[in-house]
């Protein structure tokens, strides 16, 4: 992390947020909790790291460093958004394409193709393509809400 959890959560309380969104370090959070569970103070080290993803991405300060993060991120949520699960073959492309192709570089997304086939012949890899859940109309009602959510958000 480029900017320790705590120093993150002072420049959040002196105001400075935009500053704070724009480190690695939320980011590079994987919300495992432990800050959360150890700080002598209770404060929710985890949420404020979420939200401040959020914030980077509405302000559009997230650091340059952590734009392949970004684009895995949106490749996984778009993927359950259309299928109501990960499919991971289209999870993937989306991925390479968003995170590499975007750079010009095909050397970098290329880079693990040979991983492909021993993962397929492993059952590692499932290339089902077009088996989405059941009730999809669930998965697109959780996504409206959170849709909502992000508009009420947005007014306030």
């Amino acid at each position: 992390m480029d900017v320790l959890p705590s120093t993150v959560i002072r420049l959040v309380q002196y105001g400075n947020v935009k500053k704070a969104a724009s480190t690695e370090s939320p980011w590079q959070c994987v919300a495992c909790l432990t800050c959360s569970t150890r700080c002598p103070k209770s404060v929710n080290i985890a949420g404020v790291m979420d939200a401040l993803k959020q914030i980077s991405l509405e302000k559009k300060c997230v650091h340059p460093k952590q734009k392949r993060i970004v684009a895995f991120q949106r490749a996984f949520l778009n993927t359950i958004k259309r299928n109501g699960r990960t499919n991971e073959l289209e999870m993937v492309a989306e991925y390479k394409i968003r995170g590499f192709l975007g750079d010009a570089n095909p050397i970098l997304a290329l880079k693990d193709a040979d991983l492909g086939l021993p993962m397929l012949m492993r059952n590692k890899l499932h290339i089902k393509v077009g088996s989405p859940v059941k009730d999809k109309a669930l998965v697109r009602r959780i996504f409206a809400k959170c849709e909502e959510t992000q508009v009420q958000r947005d007014r306030s």
